[in-house]
């Protein structure tokens, strides 16, 4: 069988156009909610105390406990002055108060919210009160102590049994 000049371009610009077709980038599939804004500012300098913290996100988040939502200070320790909550008007807002007259320091806001799609969303943020050295945000529990993480021993292992089971099932198929 012969093929034609005209009949090779047009089999070659589509075969061109697939290939360009299956290598572009999909587009971003952002199922996670994700923060649009955070009062007082990560990283930013407030001169007084901060009434409360105030973060937004880009969708409906929930608060499985008052506690998901909290400041501490350098050491750990909560300055908050009440618990974490969701804004009844905005369901996509939470909220903490803070004590009144916080000296000056190096303030984190942390936060476990779970979004619209049911994944846990962790973040922090860092602000400082006065002209004090901004120092990074404390990450651990109070006192030093810190809670499992995703690179935890159990973490690891749950991921290494879960991905030889999934291997499993592909065997069997």
């Amino acid at each position: 069988m012969r093929f034609t000049a005209p009949a090779l371009v047009l089999a070659t610009a589509l075969m061109t156009i697939a290939v360009g077709w299956a290598m572009a980038p999909a587009p971003q599939a952002l199922g996670h909610a994700v923060v649009k804004e955070i009062t007082p500012d990560d990283s930013g300098r407030v001169n007084a105390s901060p009434d409360q913290v105030v973060v937004r996100f880009s969708e409906p988040i929930q608060l499985l406990q008052p506690g998901d939502l909290q400041v501490v200070d350098a050491t750990g320790n909560p300055v908050s002055s009440g618990p974490g909550r969701v804004r009844a008007a905005d369901a996509s807002v939470i909220e903490v108060p803070v004590r009144d007259g916080l000296p000056p320091g190096t303030y984190t806001s942390r936060w476990r919210v779970v979004s619209a799609d049911g994944h846990i969303i962790p973040g922090a943020a860092v602000f400082a009160v006065g002209d004090v050295p901004m120092a990074p945000p404390y990450l651990g529990g109070p006192g030093g102590a810190s809670g499992p993480t995703e690179t935890s021993a159990w973490a690891v292992t749950a991921r290494w049994v879960e991905l030889v089971g999934i291997g499993g099932l592909g065997a069997l198929l």
